[in-house]
């Protein structure tokens, strides 16, 4: 059987989707090992920022799932996973703020 019954030649368009593939599970990947130092951490707040980092961890790997269904001309659900993942992102970089925020406040004298 030949390898291109299995799979399929790539055409053009689907470069920029095989890298976002690779870049989204490759940050997907340093944000749970972030996650996983924040965990150990004796920090103020680490946990708040291990919770932003977990989840901005999921949502990489989600948009890395949506480009996969777009790369399967699957593009209406592809594009709804990849925008729920940038939601994801976006509220554990909003989590990852406040806690650096206030462990920085902390350190300022009068801010108590």
């Amino acid at each position: 059987m030949p390898i291109s019954t299995i799979i399929p030649p790539l055409k053009e368009w689907a470069f920029p989707l095989i890298k976002a593939v690779i870049g989204d599970s490759t940050q997907g990947i340093g944000a749970s090992i972030e996650a996983y130092a924040l965990s150990e951490s004796e920090r103020e707040y680490a946990d708040l920022a291990a919770s932003g980092a977990s989840l901005q961890s999921t949502g990489s790997i989600i948009e890395a799932i949506g480009a996969v269904y777009l790369l399967n001309d699957l593009t209406e659900e592809g594009l709804q996973i990849q925008a729920f993942g940038s939601y994801a992102q976006l509220a554990g970089i909003t989590l990852e703020a406040i806690a650096y925020t206030k462990e920085t406040l902390l350190q300022v004298p009068g801010t108590d």
